[in-house]
């Protein structure tokens, strides 16, 4: 059954963007406790709607879509991998609760998860996954969950939220044994990376960059498509790496292994903070994982989160979105080989003299 959505007027750009995306009306189906976002075998994105929808407030409806803008906006799909999708939701709902994409309130009222109930400091969600797996009792305990939770949001069943519950019964006991708040991205051993405070110039290769993505013009018609609608009506806290985009666009791909100098980091810090026209762009941070994609305002940010450690090139090619073009900011030593090529422009900034496989490689030098 088709359903009906609160006034426009109460939507954010980021629920308005993420309904234009839809590739059908959303509808209602009774078996969805609140909201999900679905995707079909032949590609097609839908929004299903519990049938409790037409009951609820107007004010909630557009914060429950603003939840699923979220998930989509987030890449949580792209970026579940092999990981149980149960606790992937789990921790991908406490990350857009804490980003602020959802109103407290409406967080409160539905009983959604938080890093706070699930005894967890904010992490990205691929750190968070780890805490969380690392803390559920053995399987067949037979511990429930005994209340509704906020993963009701993206259509989680009660199995779904025991998970939760028996992390949070659990939390407590290990509490500080993979503690990550404090250092800033420390996980399974790796050291957090000292961030340069003194910026250096921007480097020259900037401008080849520049050159070569402004004829990169082969977005898939989605893409194209966002840009058109969202160019001056972007929520950024909704929308993060997609703000409006000035000059060019790309996903910036930043090899944070152990093997990069703090010099290198400063100066790909200096290339994108000094270059109004990549303002527009995304980064992915990456080492033995990947975190990101943020505004490359936040690269910063982002490289405190991702822990110096090896060098895993296909979970930084796992968060590369379709129709963008790369650019990656590496030494070129991979620990796991070459990602398969992209779908468009490929870009290496490479400080070595190691030759990718394909793609256009910008000496760092230049």
């Amino acid at each position: 059954m088709k359903a009906s959505l609160p006034s426009k007027d109460l939507m954010t750009p980021g629920v308005k963007w993420y309904l234009k995306e839809l590739d059908r009306e959303p509808f209602i189906d009774e078996h969805i406790p609140i909201a999900a976002t679905v995707y079909t075998k032949n590609g097609q994105m839908w929004c299903v709607l519990g049938k409790n929808w037409p009951d609820l407030r107007p004010e909630l409806q557009v914060e429950i879509l603003a939840h699923e803008a979220g998930h989509v906006a987030g890449g949580h799909d792209i970026r579940l991998g092999d990981r149980d999708p149960r606790l992937w939701n789990i921790v991908c709902d406490a990350a857009i609760h804490y980003s602020g994409g959802v109103q407290a309130w409406a967080v409160e009222e539905v009983g959604g998860v938080t890093y706070e109930r699930l005894e967890l400091p904010p992490a990205p969600p691929e750190i968070a996954y780890d805490m969380l797996k690392q803390k559920l009792p053995p399987q067949g305990s037979g511990e429930g969950c005994g209340r509704e939770h906020g993963g009701e949001v993206c259509g989680a069943s009660s199995e779904e939220m025991s998970e939760a519950a028996k992390a949070r019964a659990l939390i407590a006991a290990v509490r500080g044994s993979q503690e990550i708040g404090g250092s800033r991205g420390s996980q399974g051993g790796g050291a957090a990376r000292e961030i340069p405070d003194v910026i250096p110039a921007v480097p020259a290769w900037v401008q080849e960059v520049l050159h070569r993505l402004k004829r990169a013009v082969n977005y898939d018609d989605r893409s194209r498509r966002w840009i058109r609608e969202t160019r001056r009506d972007v929520d950024p806290i909704m929308l993060p790496g997609r703000s409006a985009r000035l000059g060019v666009a790309c996903t910036f791909i930043w090899d944070l292994s152990g093997s990069i100098s703090h010099e290198d980091v400063a100066t790909f810090l200096a290339a994108v903070d000094g270059t109004p026209e990549l303002q527009g762009s995304e980064v992915v941070a990456f080492s033995d994982i990947a975190v990101g994609p943020r505004p490359v305002r936040y690269a910063r940010e982002l490289a405190a989160e991702c822990p110096s450690g090896g060098t895993q090139f296909h979970a930084g090619a796992a968060l590369r979105r379709s129709g963008v073009p790369v650019v990656w900011i590496t030494d070129g030593y991979t620990g796991d080989g070459w990602p398969e090529p992209h779908d468009v422009e490929e870009l290496w900034v490479i400080t070595t003299e190691v030759e990718p496989p394909y793609g256009t490689k910008i000496k760092a030098t230049a």
